[in-house]
């Protein structure tokens, strides 16, 4: 999930090994008073590539999600409860809380978490929309994706912008796709 951050140098092997018997990996978000059950966190899973389970949440939200939105909130039929919701008397493993979740996601300050107080955590949530996080990600993001050597390798050499002329013809093709015939 784009909230999550791996802490440095602790390997994920371990969730890759305790993945294996199933093929499919999962971990409990931590319990807080406002949750009136424990939810499944969709924010890493661990699984074989093509496996039935990824398939079958996949098609059941593909199913739900459009007749369903007009009388339920987005959250009540995706992430964490839907997962949780689907995946009942289903076979996959459990991963132990304290490697994904250590601590819950309401973090106003990523830069006030001490990583060292969670020995056994690989990764941590941050709750970017819970949080309110679009101003400390816009204020801590140095980097210039198109300038940097990590993210962005490839040096393409300057050439001339070209634009793509539509003929009056195509444009209405465009159109007549895009909104159907209207005989």
């Amino acid at each position: 999930d784009a909230d999550m951050v791996s802490i440095e140098n602790r390997a994920i092997e371990e969730l890759i090994e305790r993945s294996k018997k199933t093929g499919w990996s999962i971990a409990y978000e931590p319990d807080t008073k406002d949750k009136p059950i424990s939810i499944l966190g969709n924010s890493v899973l661990c699984c074989t590539p093509f496996h039935p389970l990824t398939m079958m949440l996949i098609k059941y939200l593909k199913a739900t999600f459009r007749p369903l939105r007009h009388r339920l909130e987005v959250f009540q039929l995706t992430g964490p409860v839907m997962y949780t919701k689907c995946l009942t008397d289903m076979s996959y493993t459990i991963l132990p809380q304290e490697l994904l979740y250590p601590a819950f996601h309401y973090v106003p300050n990523p830069n006030s978490i001490k990583y060292d107080r969670f020995p056994k955590a690989l990764m941590f949530q941050f709750g970017y929309t819970c949080s309110g996080l679009e101003g400390w990600v816009k204020s801590n993001n140095c980097c210039q994706y198109s300038n940097c050597p990590y993210h962005f390798p490839v040096k393409w050499e300057p050439g001339p912008n070209r634009v793509l002329r539509l003929s009056a013809h195509s444009a209405l093709i465009d159109a007549t796709m895009s909104w159907g015939d209207p005989e």
